[in-house]
Formats: structure tokens, sequence, C-alpha cells
């Protein structure tokens, strides 16, 4: 699929009148042939609930069983084969084109000379992203900049309007294939956040490093970056709150405490915040 100029409905259509356009990230919605699609009522409930899992198993090659367990998983086998085939049918009818979506087999996917889909073009630049870090590497040792790296992960978070919105499950990065493109997020952002550190442009890293925690809240790597920003910045009740805030989430979620690492850091960021105490004068 080649690649979009922009993430808006207004650029899309100049580009290419997709009769499918689906956007993901932040909010779910559906545009067919350049108009919003509504799913309206009950009866569309589970052809919309059957679209989200298809995307967020990556909308190519799916295995109807993830599918078919998401969305029936109490279901027999036969039932919910029959259950699919009628939803696959009513979704196909919905968006009025049945070539946009393909069943072969055991495999469902969304026919990208069709379809658009906004994580298909954040997989790209992500691909690309990465490959234009891993040159900056390289020429790095000649003392080559990478321009390009961070123009493209510029535009990787630009196109982030937030998490995957939840399907039929409690965690919206459940399956592999969202769970592989936040990681690969994560590390561009994270690449960029030390580019910027290294120049010396430590707001913008903070910014890098509070993305990349919108995306993943567990990671303590982004965590201690953006600490160490706060406290170069001299901003050392920010850098506490957001070890607070880090805390909170791990004990909540997990039952467990930040590593010694961010622990440490914690502890000399209070500190360098308690005033000097004054000195003793010597007993006459």
């Amino acid at each position: 699929m080649a690649m979009m100029k922009g993430t808006s409905m207004e650029s899309m259509t100049e580009d290419r009148p997709w009769t499918l356009a689906i956007f993901s990230l932040g909010s779910f919605r559906v545009f067919c042939k350049g108009k919003p699609l509504r799913f309206p009522g009950r009866v569309h409930r589970k052809p919309l609930a059957m679209l989200k899992v298809i995307v967020d198993n990556g909308g190519r090659n799916v295995p109807v069983g993830p599918v078919m367990d998401a969305l029936w998983p109490e279901t027999d086998g036969d039932r919910a084969h029959k259950s699919f085939a009628t939803t696959l049918h009513r979704l196909r009818k919905l968006i009025g084109a049945a070539k946009a979506i393909r069943h072969h087999d055991t495999k469902v996917s969304l026919d990208d000379d069709y379809c658009w889909v906004d994580i298909w073009e954040l997989e790209t630049l992500l691909e690309d992203a990465e490959t234009e870090w891993e040159k900056a590497r390289e020429k790095a040792r000649g003392g080559g900049g990478p321009a390009k790296a961070v123009e493209l992960t510029e535009r990787v978070i630009g196109m982030f309007k937030g998490p995957m919105i939840p399907g039929e499950t409690a965690d919206p990065w459940e399956t592999p294939f969202l769970k592989g493109l936040r990681g690969r997020f994560v590390r561009s952002v994270g690449h960029l956040g030390r580019h910027r550190e290294h120049i010396g442009q430590w707001d913008k890293a903070i910014t890098c490093y509070q993305r990349g925690l919108e995306a993943d809240e567990f990671s303590e790597d982004l965590c201690h970056c953006l600490m160490i920003c706060y406290q170069r910045k001299d901003r050392v009740a920010e850098a506490l709150a957001a070890y607070g805030r880090f805390r909170e989430v791990l004990h909540a979620t997990f039952g467990i405490e930040p590593s010694s690492r961010l622990k440490t850091l914690a502890r000399d960021l209070r500190r360098s915040r308690l005033p000097t105490p004054p000195r003793r004068q010597s007993p006459v």
C-alpha cells in the first residue's frame, strides 16, 4: 500500500477514494467511500465488533479462530462458525463492498486494494524509522546525523492519537500484533528522546518520553529517562510526580514496586529538595 500524505479524511480522499478507511488510534472511526459509516442499534453491534477484532489482529491474514474466540467465547465450534459467517455477511452488506473483506479457508483479511487502515501506515512508518535509526548509528561513526530518522519518528508521534481502543477485550494492546506495534513505537520514541537529550533539547526529550509512556505506561526505561530530563531542567517536583504515577500504576496493576534503580533516583531527587541545614555554632 502506498504511503499516505496524512491521516485526515480530507487528505486521504484527495489521494484516493478508499472504499473503506479505518481509524483505530485513540478512537474507532470508519469511513465508507469518504463518508462516516454508522453502526446504529444492536443489530450492527457484532459486525462492528468483528471489524475491530480483525483490525486489532493486524487486518491481514487473521486466523478465524481468534476472531470467533473474541466474539463468541462460550459457543461451540459449529455454532461459532455459523455465527462468524452470518456476521461477516452482515459486515460486508453494511459497508456495501464484499471484496473489501476477504475470507479464504481459515483466514480473513481487509483487502488493501480497497481499504486503508491507520495502523498499517503507522506500521510502515515505524519500519522506515527503525531502518533510518540503524543507518544513523552507522553514519555516526563517520560523522553523519539522524535527520531522516528524526523526521520519520516525529511523523510517527504525530500519527499516534492515543492507544488502540478496546474491542471485545479489556486490554487494547492484548493481541500479538498490537503488542509488537507498541514495542516498536516505544523503541522509536526512545531513540528520538535520547537524540534530543544528546543535543541538549531537554523539553523536546520530555515530550518524547511522555508520548512513549502514553503507549506503554509500564516502561521503566521511559520513566527513568523522563525523570532524568526533568532533573536536568531543575523540575524536581515534576520528576517525583512522574515517579509517583509510575509507582501507582505498577502497584495497582501488578502489585509490585519499581526497581531499585528507579527508587534510588527518586530518593536522590527527594534529598536534593531538602533545605541545607544551618551550620552549628561551635560551643563557647
